[in-house]
Order: C-alpha cells, then structure tokens, then sequence
C-alpha cells in the first residue's frame, strides 16, 4: 500500500487523475479500443452509453463508484426493460470499466457483483414445417423469395445473404465471408461463419442466385451485391421481413411470429 501510494506522489504525471469520470473511460475506450470489436458490438455499446450510462454517471468519479450504487440503478431499470437488455447494459458498463482498470483509471470494478433480474421466459420462436415453407417460398415477391431460399437451403443468415457479392458466387459453392448489420458491412458473427456453401444436387440455390442475375441488370459486377436495391445498396432487412415476410404469413395463414429465424432450423433438418 505504501510503495502504491509513494509511487503516484513521486511520479503523479504517470497516474490518472482522480477526477476521471465514467464519461473520460467512455471516450477512451471509443477512442483505443472499441474500434477493434464487430461494428455490432461497438454500436451496441455505444447506444448502451449514450442512452442509459452517460446521463446517469456520466459525470461520476470511477473511482468513487460502488457496488451498491450500481445495484439500485439496475433495479431501477427492471420494470421498464427486459431481463436480456440489463445484462447487455450492465455488460457494457462492466467492460468499459474492465478497460479502465487496465488504464490505472481504478483499481476495482464496482459493476462485479452486480445482482441482476432472472431471464423470463422468452416465447420461442415459430418454426415452420416444409410444406408451409414451400408455401411461403411460392408466394413471397422477389427478391425475398431468392433471400430465403438461401437461408433455408444454403443454411445463411439474413446478413450473409445480404452481403453477398457476385465475386462470392463460384460455380459450384458460395463463399461466405462477410455479413452486413445495420448498414455497415463486417466480419461474420463467428470463426465458423466463414466458409463455403455447397450448391443443393437440386439447383435450388443456383436457380434463387440467377433469378438475382437476372433482376439486377444494372449491377452484375464482381464487387456488386447479389441483393441491390435500385441504387446497388443493400437491401434492408427490416424492411423485407415487415413488407414481405411477415404480409405473406399473414395472408397463408401461418403461425404468428414469423420471422427469418424462422426458417434457419430447416436446413438441418433436410
């Protein structure tokens, strides 16, 4: 403890102030280290900051944080967000704070040991049967229709699909490597994500991939995206599975809650 405190005395240009607030370790870690992370997880962390940290401790000292301080600001929280979103928040606060004990800006993380809400039941997610699948894949407008052929066939998710380039389409497979969220292209979601999609001995993937060919007659170079918008820029997801997806599964009748998760577990299964 003495040598500690001897050291910051004698050398104080080497310590971190005090001072320092939630909202310098925030500025750092934006500024240091979050530009290594997915485009997802930065985004995340940073809307997790910006909404919920920053105008509740934006100002306050790190070193004078605490425990119990931290627990009655999450209890808080509980009857307005979900068991799944206070983890996310107190995740990202507990990482930003991890960071900072790396910097000397504390020597405790005060967000360990944190209590936080059970997970509710979460209502699973509507699987579909082969038939109603072909149901939907007869009746959905392009080019959804094509999109959720290669995540029912071809095992993709909507991002990978979405961010598929001419130059990723071979003769007999598909490279995936690549996925695009919220508009901002990155790496796929895990180390296995990247990899090489056999075509089906049915043609069911290469005829989905030429009917793109096909509709996109502006934008068939090696570096455009099989699924372009009237611009060449990538469709939006939300927008396909609102307008589409989810106005065909009401129209057929199938189950509520359709989305293209809905779809993934089938590939598997054939």
């Amino acid at each position: 403890h003495m040598e500690r405190a001897n050291e910051r005395n004698n050398q104080p240009h080497l310590f971190v102030s005090d001072e320092e607030t939630v909202r310098a370790v925030y500025n750092k870690c934006l500024e240091l280290t979050w530009p290594h992370l997915k485009n997802s997880t930065r985004k995340q962390y940073v809307e997790n900051f910006k909404t919920y940290l920053l105008p509740e401790f934006g100002d306050s000292k790190v070193r004078k944080l605490t425990t119990m301080e931290l627990q009655a600001y999450f209890n808080k929280l509980t009857p307005g967000l979900s068991p799944k979103s206070i983890k996310l928040i107190h995740g990202t606060l507990r990482a930003a704070l991890n960071q900072g004990i790396a910097w000397e800006m504390l020597s405790k993380n005060p967000a360990v040991g944190v209590k936080l809400p059970r997970k509710r039941a979460v209502k699973p997610t509507a699987l579909l049967s082969l038939y109603q699948i072909r149901q939907m894949l007869e009746t959905l407008p392009e080019p959804t229709k094509s999109l959720v052929t290669l995540i029912v066939f071809a095992s993709m998710r909507p991002g990978e699909a979405l961010a598929l380039k001419w130059k990723n389409i071979l003769r007999d497979r598909i490279i995936v490597d690549e996925r695009i969220y919220d508009g901002e292209f990155d790496d796929v979601k895990t180390d296995a994500g990247k990899r090489e999609v056999p075509f089906d001995g049915h043609g069911v993937i290469l005829a989905a991939v030429q009917r793109m060919w096909v509709k996109n007659t502006k934008f068939r170079k090696p570096d455009d995206l099989v699924f372009a918008n009237k611009a060449g820029k990538a469709l939006d997801r939300h927008n396909l599975l609102h307008r589409h997806v989810k106005k065909t599964a009401e129209k057929l009748g199938v189950a509520n809650g359709v989305d293209f998760r809905s779809f993934g577990t089938m590939h598997a299964s054939l």
